[in-house]
């Protein structure tokens, strides 16, 4: 028994559980809505392992590290502790809580050493005992091993804090909240709830509202129980949650979690309760008129108007009273359930309608929209004299000249396919006026391989009453079926450090390669792909071969593949992978230019690890080239996307073995988060309307504006002023494009784009897209928001929206050539013409065996109106091949950008057309000259390649040099083919084909025209094949009769003497400048893309000249690998910027931008101080263009100009971080000042500076922790985050200064001055809601005086590169010091401060200094002081920019006044806590403290 009176007592906590340190900070724990701070209770002797308490030095430590001890002595107390070697060092320790809450804890410690002791700790609350005793010990009586003891005192009570715990359901505890609570779930101090989205409402027919909610749960919670649907997906170390509720009117949000010990925890989100729309509906909008317009890009509807009813919810049924309408795509309607605003309605009329009003009805209520449309005075019809109709079956297009189709009035087409339905014709004006006009259209459908139809058009010019112009039938003749070749092969090989499999297959113009498919790849349409696995052959006769590069891993062992319509597989012994990778965060950082979006994800995959992250409807993809922390199985990949017209709300994550996680999101992890609505546009408008554009074009301006408006927010727009621009337009892949970029603008304070309206449109309202968030609107969408402003209306007197066609052509010598001992001159003559004017035309001769073709540009710097050209080349006998030549193709674009093209065809019946330049001539594909060649050259064999070289056959794939340099040479009997250029591909299993480039030849004719020499360099890209290594492989050699030859990198390694694979390192870890933003005259922000840029020390070097300026990270606003953002950086002063990137010490490449500075004024850097620098009292010191004085003792201030005033150490506030300073002047007048520092809140701030989150604080744990040296009192006390419910702790240390004394803080020493005071801030970690948040810390500073005749100015500036702050009243000065400096995660970080006035009077000065800090995670330490100065000369009306109370009773003096209050309602709170700390408890002076308060509260009002 008498080991167990020594017993180690070991104690260190981190809140549940204890591991061996020394740090008291982390003393702390949680329990039953109560947070204690064990350190408190004692304090650490640093001379050994020996403590002396109670009645000797008053403080024992009950949470200190290693093998320490304690001993029994006597029943009421211990004497002493000394280390006891025979007992081993304590494992672990947890708390558990005591009843009732608040009143302390329980600590048990367990030794893990072979003697298993215990040593139970029961902490008891005394509050009025600020010594610590220990009242009871001894061996336990239910456990020999066990040593038990009790102590008592102030440190051991807990304080309550703003938490709401989730508890088993005998003890719920529920919180209600006005609006919108925020309740999350503790078990055992870990958040159940980590992160939810806003709820998505919509209703169903009865009612309902079905309300789609997402979830981020912390793993503890295991399964879910609610009613409804739900969906759990693993996100380590989280699960993702998706829910679907349907509730009645007045029932809310309610679900339970179950954790791993099978505790239920009800959850009840009360604010999330259904309510019942009004009764009736009402429409709200302010109009209810559709204005048509000429709808250039072709759908399957024709007017998008928005609805806009009163009510709370969308998702009902919306309904057509007649059958005016026929309703497509979605069942009619789309709207945003996030945001429930606006219906989309996609409408079509059901011609003939009967009148131009839609009768539309929801279950309440009806109401009408109308079409603006003419009423005829004449009625429109077919010009029969202008050629009536025509319809051309072979270019499936028909033409028509109306008479007097008016102004608002346009020719429309619908067909009947029977039971597919009814559809919309594209009929476009291609010229004329409002009174006869030419019109092109073309049939609906896409050709098979079955004839379809007869199907019945009817043609009308819609009106008051629409007018049939006329009606007719069309079928779609049937295309020639071209099957899939069955002749295919497929093995696999891993003999070489890059794994692959051989797909071949032998193609005939009668056999077509549809689809080419193995893993998660697949090649559409592969053998337009040219020359890509054109290994040998012709085009008459082709071997298609590829090598692809495989994984090593899969999920069983055998390969497969689909070679056209053949599936076909190989066994191959891979690493067997059979989990799906997992998710664990995704987050999006919208960057400075704000259509690009970072993308940062963090994943995990178990053995293989993850091979691709891809998006949807987004069809952008992640690969592990943009892995850039951690690990392809545990890792953080990045990369930057233009999001601004994309939407992602599926996510799917693949891993080397194919195996694919798919993640739905709606809400949480979706992109955008919420959509714009167009609801909240007040104006919108075009600066030109109705504008005559029958000669020339001009600019116009869109303006947009909504209250409250997201400045950096972008929207895009287009006017669909071609059919060229509608098809770029309807390009699936929408970050492709081309919208123009509507932008804020400051002077107009408006949304506006300006844009290009070409001439001889034609007359009526212009088509055109608006863009926000992803979603596309026309102008019938805004007709209902904004009424006639909505259109862009145009006049021509005779327009021309047709480009450039053929009038005549021929060909020559005649179309059947034989070529016998001459050469022979082959051409084709084309007559082109157009009424605006050719720019250019395009034509591409092909033949029946030429891959390419033979393509001849032509341009014209002046429109020209009418063109004739021959199209000629050369067959000479000795190289001449039978081969019959066609055209293949002409383009031809007018002087107004409207093109026309052979070759193009929709891929979707719903897509826009192009005329044809060719349409007067439909048949001239078959137009073919036909070579025959007397002197018969037969040649089969393609050229064959020499002297294939890699300038490496290892290649560090992150170093700042990735060439690859690719020789090789091709040799022909029959002669190289130099039109047609080999391509060099380099394949790896990340990507089929990433690196694409034609190769450079650098000797046609070595010796003949047999030889080519080609040498090649090529920039692999950033991580390109990393760990596998990546082949090459070289396509597309053709001879002069057309042969084609490549080598596929498999091949290349097959044939035993040449090395095509790469094996790729990742040796460098240099950061790497990729490029920047443009150099900027006025300085400010500055962008850095890259690699590699993350590391605990980084900067970046900037040398104007022969200036150097380093910027460190806490100069960044977004940081990532990839990107870094400089807030702000200094007009250049040079042509050239070179920029660096410095990271832990490794250098990037030197990056330069060039620019033009805006010229310098010589400028004489001087101190401040008079009549002379520093007022005589100190010296100058110049840094760059700063000049700082360096006072002499007693002088301080900005100018030296102050004496420093000694006071006696001011009386501490127990309760609160508070420093107040009474005193009276030296002279001995009966004046009273009074000072105030006090730390009013922290704040969480956002990127573009509103608020996210605020921090008041309501208690503190004050403790003196001065010693003989120093006189230094502590306050700590806590923040919870409203949405983590995450805790932080705020220490506080004020430390007051007798005498001079240097201190050392970030690496810059300060001088404290006598009677100083100075502020530690320390912060534990905090989880901030975005990365690209930022904290605030707010103080108040003040200074009073109950003197009716003061007087006070307020100074602020730079000492330095230290912000300073002086408030004077007469001739005394507060003065405080705010140090650009700050310890943040335990690296020095420039920061900036914020100093703003909040009041002045005559006897009161005060203002808000806001310290910024960046985004941290472990924790930030700031350092501030203040002291109070003498001024040479006191403060008077005679001063600059004072205030003083004037002699007259009218009120202020004639001076300069400040002014009273910035800010009356921000700083009502910070008003009235500073009125509670000024009113002070000496009662003479309460005449001052109530004009004071009086002051302070004139803020409120």
């Amino acid at each position: 028994m008498s080991v167990l009176k020594s017993l180690i007592v070991l104690i260190a906590l981190v809140i549940s559980s204890i591991q061996c340190q020394t740090s008291l900070s982390n003393c702390t724990f949680i329990a039953d809505g109560y947070q204690y701070d064990f350190s408190s209770i004692g304090s650490y002797n640093p001379n050994g392992y020996f403590w002396n308490f109670g009645y000797d030095q008053g403080f024992i430590n009950v949470c200190q590290t290693a093998y320490s001890c304690v001993s029994e002595d006597g029943t009421t107390g211990m004497a002493g502790c000394k280390y006891f070697e025979s007992l081993g060092q304590v494992q672990s320790g947890e708390f558990s809580s005591i009843s009732p809450a608040g009143t302390g804890a329980i600590l048990t410690y367990y030794d893990n050493s072979y003697m298993n002791y215990i040593v139970r700790i029961k902490l008891l609350c005394a509050k009025n005992k600020r010594i610590p005793s220990i009242i009871s010990s001894g061996i336990s009586a239910t456990n020999s091993r066990q040593y038990e003891f009790t102590i008592s005192g102030k440190g051991a009570c807990g304080y309550q804090i703003a938490m709401l715990q989730a508890m088993p359901t005998s003890k719920l505890l529920f919180l209600f909240i006005f609006i919108y609570i925020q309740i999350y779930n503790v078990i055992n101090g870990q958040v159940l709830i980590l992160k939810k989205s806003v709820p998505g409402i919509s209703v169903d027919s009865s009612g309902n509202c079905i309300v789609e909610m997402e979830w981020l749960l912390n793993e503890s919670a295991v399964s879910i129980i609610m009613s409804g649907t739900s969906t759990t997906y693993s996100m380590p170390p989280n699960k993702f949650l998706y829910t679907k509720f349907t509730l009645s009117v007045g029932q809310f949000v309610s679900f339970t979690i179950r954790d791993q010990n099978f505790v239920n925890y009800p959850i009840e989100m009360r604010d999330i309760v259904c309510q019942a729309n009004p009764s009736p509906l009402v429409y709200e909008l302010p109009y209810n008129t559709i204005y048509p317009f000429s709808r250039k890009m072709f759908t399957d509807y024709e007017y998008m108007p928005s609805i806009g009813l009163n009510s709370i919810y969308l998702g009902f049924g919306m309904t057509d009273n007649g059958t005016q309408i026929l309703t497509v795509k979605n069942g009619g309607y789309n709207f945003n359930y996030v945001k429930p605003s606006l219906y989309f309605l996609y409408l079509k009329n059901n011609y003939p309608y009967p009148t131009p009003t839609y009768d539309l009805s929801t279950s309440t209520q009806t109401f009408g929209l109308q079409m603006n449309v003419p009423v005829y005075s004449t009625l429109p019809y077919i010009d029969s004299e202008g050629g009536s109709f025509g319809y051309e079956p072979t270019l499936r297009m028909f033409t028509l000249a109306v008479l007097y189709i008016g102004n608002s009035s346009k020719v429309v087409g619908y067909v009947n396919m029977g039971a597919t339905g009814i559809y919309n014709l594209q009929i476009f004006p291609i010229s004329g006026n409002t009174q006869r006009v030419s019109l092109m259209g073309y049939a609906y459908g896409i050709p098979t391989a079955s004839v379809q139809g007869p199907f019945d058009v009817n043609i009308y010019a819609t009106g008051s009453t629409p007018v049939l112009l006329h009606s007719f039938s069309y079928s779609i003749p049937a295309i020639t079926a071209i099957l899939d070749t069955t002749l295919v092969s497929f093995s696999c090989t891993n003999t070489y450090s890059l794994w692959y499999c051989t797909a071949t297959a032998d193609v005939t113009p009668n056999l077509q390669l549809s689809t080419v498919t193995m893993e998660m790849a697949t090649l559409k349409n592969p053998l337009k792909m040219y020359p890509y696995g054109y290994q040998s052959g012709s085009m008459t006769s082709l071997k298609y071969i590829i090598t692809w590069p495989i994984s090593k891993f899969g999920k069983d062992n055998t390969v497969q593949a689909t070679i056209g319509t053949s599936t076909v597989s190989t066994s191959l012994t891979v690493t067997l992978d059979l989990t799906a990778p997992r998710f664990s965060s995704i987050e999006y950082i919208i960057l400075e230019n704000t259509t690009q979006v970072l993308v940062r994800i963090t994943a995990s995959d178990d053995i293989s690890g993850i091979q691709s992250i891809r998006f949807s409807p987004f069809s952008g993809e992640m690969t592990s080239m943009d892995l850039v922390l951690g690990t392809s199985t545990n890792g953080t990949f990045e990369k930057i996307f233009n999001l601004m017209a994309s939407r992602i709300d599926t996510l799917f994550i693949s891993d080397k073995a194919t195996v694919t996680n798919t993640l739905n999101t709606k809400l949480l992890y979706a992109f955008p988060q919420e959509f714009f609505d167009l609801r909240t546009i007040d104006k919108m408008y075009f600066e030109k309307n109705n504008i005559d554009i029958s000669t020339n074009g001009t600019w116009n301006t869109l303006y947009l504006h909504y209250p409250s408006p997201d400045k950096k927010r972008l929207f895009g727009f287009k006017l669909i002023s071609t059919y060229e621009v509608a098809i770029q337009m309807g390009n699936e892949n929408v970050e492709e494009r081309p919208y123009d970029i509507m932008k804020w603008d400051e002077s107009k304070q408006m949304f506006k784009v300006d844009f290009y309206i070409p001439p001889k449109l034609f007359t009526g309202n212009l088509d055109y897209i608006f863009m926000a968030d992803g979603r596309e609107y026309d102008p019938s969408t805004f007709s209902t928001l904004v009424g006639l402003n909505a259109s862009l209306a145009v006049y021509s007197q005779n327009a021309d929206e047709h480009g450039p066609y053929v009038i005549s052509y021929s060909l020559n010598p005649s179309a059947n050539v034989l070529v016998s001992v001459a050469n022979v001159e082959i051409y084709y003559t084309l007559n082109i013409q157009d009424m605006n004017g050719i720019e250019s035309f395009n034509v591409t001769i092909g033949s029946n065996i030429d891959p390419t073709g033979s393509r001849y540009q032509y341009n014209f710097d002046s429109p020209t109106a009418s063109f004739s050209t021959n199209v000629s080349f050369i067959v000479t006998p000795s190289k001449c091949i039978a081969q019959n030549y066609f055209i293949k193709e002409l383009t031809t674009r007018d002087i107004y950008g409207h093109y026309s093209s052979t070759s193009y065809q929709p891929t979707k019946p719903n897509s826009p057309y192009l005329p044809n330049p060719f349409h007067m001539f439909p048949n001239f594909q078959s137009t073919i000259i036909q070579v025959t060649c007397q002197n018969t050259n037969f040649d089969s064999q393609g050229p064959q390649m020499a002297n294939f070289q890699l300038s490496t056959n290892e290649l560090d794939v992150t170093s700042m040099n990735r060439d690859l340099v690719v020789y090789f040479e091709s040799q022909d009997p029959f002669g190289i083919s130099t039109r047609h250029s080999p391509w060099i591909y380099l394949e790896t299993i990340s990507s089929k084909i990433l690196v694409k480039q034609p190769a450079n030849m650098i000797n046609s004719n070595i010796t003949t025209e047999t030889t080519a020499v080609y040498n090649t360099t090529i920039k692999v890209p950033y991580m390109f094949g990393y760990p596998d290594g990546f082949g090459v492989s070289i396509y597309g050699l053709v001879d002069l009769a057309m042969n084609i030859q490549g080598y596929p990198f498999g091949k290349i390694m097959e044939a035993g003497t040449l090395n095509s694979i790469v094996t790729t390192t990742m040796v460098s870890d240099n950061p790497i400048i990729e490029t920047t933003t443009e150099y900027n005259p006025s300085g400010g922000p500055l962008a850095i893309y890259g690699k590699e840029f993350y590391g605990s020390n980084v900067l970046v070097s900037i040398k104007d000249g022969s200036t150097v300026t380093n910027y460190t990270s806490s100069t960044f606003n977004i940081f990532s690998n990839l990107y870094l953002r400089i807030g702000s950086i200094s007009p250049p002063k040079s042509s050239s910027l070179e920029i660096t990137v410095i990271v832990d010490s490794k250098l990037s490449n030197v990056h330069v931008i060039t620019g033009t500075p805006v010229p310098q004024t010589s400028v004489t850097v001087m101190c401040p101080g008079s009549p002379v620098e520093c007022s005589g009292n100190g010296a100058c010191i110049i840094s760059g263009q700063q000049a700082s004085c360096q006072c002499n003792q007693p002088y301080a201030g900005v100018d030296c100009s102050y004496k420093i005033f000694i006071l006696p150490k001011p009386t501490i506030d127990p309760t609160e971080p508070n420093s107040t300073i009474d005193f009276k002047p030296p002279t001995g007048e009966d004046i009273f000042y009074t000072t105030l520092v006090s730390i009013v809140s922290l704040r969480e701030v956002q990127l573009d500076q509103t608020l996210q989150h605020e921090y008041k604080f309501k208690s503190w744990l004050y403790k003196d922790i001065s010693t003989p040296e120093s006189k230094v009192y502590q306050y700590i006390t806590n923040i919870t985050h409203p949405v983590y419910n995450t805790n932080t702790l705020v220490n506080v240390s004020i430390e007051w200064f007798d005498e001079y004394h240097n201190i050392t803080f970030a690496d810059q020493t300060l001088q404290m001055t006598p009677s100083s005071i100075k502020y530690r801030i320390e912060l534990s970690p905090y989880q901030f809601e975005k990365s690209t948040n930022t904290m605030d810390i707010q103080f108040l500073v003040s200074i009073a005086s109950d003197n009716d005749d003061s007087c006070s100015i307020q100074k602020q500036g730079v000492v330095f590169e230290n912000d300073f702050i002086t408030l004077e009243l007469d001739n005394h000065s507060f003065y405080g010091r705010f140090i650009k400096r700050a310890v943040i995660d335990g690296r020095n970080r420039v920061i900036s401060n914020t100093i703003e006035p909040l009041e002045q009077s005559n006897d009161l000065s005060s203002t808000i200094v806001s310290i910024h800090i960046p985004n941290f995670k472990n924790n930030a330490t700031l350092d501030p002081d203040f002291s109070i100065l003498i001024n040479a000369e006191p403060v008077s009306s005679s001063t600059e920019s004072s205030l003083c109370k004037s002699s007259k009773k009218e009120g202020l003096s004639q001076t300069k006044i400040a002014g009273i209050v910035i800010g009356c309602i921000a700083f009502a709170v910070i008003a009235t806590t500073a009125t509670t700390y000024f009113i002070y408890k000496k009662k003479q002076h309460s005449k001052m403290l109530k004009k004071f308060n009086q002051k302070l509260q004139n803020i409120n009002n």
